[in-house]
């Protein structure tokens, strides 16, 4: 029930924010205690078991807690960021929003309400974050109507179901799986799928980034990829000819993705780019089955952790310098220096080394479907996504402009200070994971035959 519980307290969080919406700070506040409340309730509360809810069920696993309390105590400390330097109501009412859809996605044993919830999730973080994502929210769009024919469409291939035996439960099983496929692609924003949620990002609100392009896509990936692994459809992407293809597309979008972090110059461009990167494994793991998963929401925890941290440190220092573009940006080390930390702890996180979790679970999914030399190319492209903030550390080297040198009051001084702090702490979240004090297990041996997975059967 603590999941229910979860979604009840953001629910309940963003009806207080809609109440103070005219008042940005009281608005951002009472997010920052909702989220803060569901952190703690699934951080606290023991794992219960499976609860009825009318013909389906309510589970509970560790999986779902580990990413609820990463959602959720991300995205209050960016919240408290953005409401200390650029505070807005519409970011707390959007992430109590997510985690309320997320909550309820992840502990719904139903896959056809939790795969549509999943994906209506982005749609409603879209609509919500203003007119520069209307052409990603078309995109997003399609994804709940595509998920939710696949699932029925693969009823008709399940064991037992009279109307499409033979041949007929084949073919039924295989287009469901491509249009699965096809969401995901859709949802992650693989090329040549990204050119909307990337234009959108360019002028996109710094703070919505991580709740239009990261948790809520990869929410969505996540239960694709456990509904193909282990819904009615498991196995029908095992052949060589689909591996191949995935395999193709998911590697050739990170190498892409690699190149494109060097030439951006908006730092609303480069948060969608590596996050489209990162997803971009969630693509692959779709041909690695179920021995992918556990790899695989690691892997998307930690994404979303630093990627998270990067939103908030991109926030802090566009408001301290007067500008999102690198070349707005110049000095910001010397005008903000408790941020160089706030850079670099994300950065090293989501990067890894050899035998850190992250490390370990990104080349797992990668060695899972292609051959060694092919992997350590697409594992190194990869981890070249953090090449594109080498020059955000340069930038910050250089001399700063008299726009940033402009005085401020005593107020504002302790804001972005204390705003620093937060940024430096929301950092340090995902090295906590990438130095193995939490979740490590997850890419263990025995892994792949735990049961963890959302659809698993009580």
């Amino acid at each position: 029930m603590i999941p229910l519980v979860a979604a009840l307290l953001a629910a309940v969080g963003a009806l207080a924010v809609l109440l103070v919406r005219g008042w940005p700070r009281g608005a951002g506040l009472a997010g920052a205690v909702a989220l803060s409340a569901v952190t703690a309730a699934v951080l606290v509360a023991p794992v219960e078991a499976p609860v009825a809810l009318g013909e389906s069920q309510s589970i509970d696993a560790p999986l779902i807690r580990l990413w609820l309390s990463a959602l959720a105590g991300s995205l209050a400390l960016i919240v408290v960021v953005a409401m200390l330097v650029a505070p807005s109501p519409g970011l707390p009412l959007l992430a109590c929003v997510l985690v309320t859809a997320t909550a309820l996605s992840l502990t719904i044993a139903e896959p056809a309400t939790a795969l549509t919830l999943a994906a209506a999730t982005g749609v409603l973080a879209l609509a919500g974050a203003g007119r520069t994502w209307q052409g990603a929210y078309r995109q997003a769009a399609l994804v709940p109507g595509i998920a939710l024919a696949a699932v029925l469409l693969a009823s008709l291939a399940a064991p037992g179901a009279p109307d499409a035996p033979g041949a007929a439960g084949s073919s039924a099983a295989a287009i469901a799986a491509l249009l699965v496929v096809g969401a995901v692609a859709l949802r992650v924003g693989v090329v040549p799928l990204h050119l909307l949620p990337l234009r959108a990002a360019r002028t996109a609100p710094l703070p919505m980034i991580p709740l239009t392009s990261v948790w809520a896509p990869y929410l969505f990936g996540l239960l694709a990829a456990a509904w193909l692994a282990t819904g009615p459809v498991a196995g029908v992407l095992e052949t060589a000819v689909a591996r191949d293809v995935l395999a193709i597309i998911g590697s050739l979008t990170i190498v892409l993705a690699a190149l494109a972090m060097l030439v951006q110059d908006d730092l609303g461009s480069l948060l969608s780019v590596h996050a489209i990167g990162d997803g971009a494994l969630v693509v692959l793991a779709l041909a690695g089955g179920a021995a992918a998963l556990p790899a695989l929401i690691l892997w998307l925890i930690v994404s979303g952790l630093a990627r998270t941290a990067l939103a908030a440190w991109s926030l802090a220092v566009a408001a301290r310098m007067g500008g999102r573009r690198i070349s707005e940006i110049r000095g910001w080390i010397e005008r903000a220096p408790l941020l160089l930390s706030g850079l670099l702890l994300p950065v090293v996180a989501g990067l890894g080394w050899p035998g850190s979790p992250p490390f370990e679970a990104r080349l797992s999914i990668v060695q899972g479907v292609m051959p060694g030399e092919a992997a350590v190319l697409v594992a190194g492209a990869s981890m070249a996504l953090a090449l594109g903030y080498l020059r955000l550390a340069w930038a910050g080297i250089g001399s700063a402009d008299a726009v940033s040198a402009s005085p401020a009051g005593r107020r504002r001084r302790a804001a972005r200070w204390v705003a620093a702090g937060l940024v430096l702490a929301l950092g340090a979240i995902p090295l906590v994971v990438t130095l193995g004090l939490v979740a490590g297990d997850l890419t263990g041996p025995a892994a792949a035959a735990a049961d963890w997975r959302p659809f698993a059967a009580p």
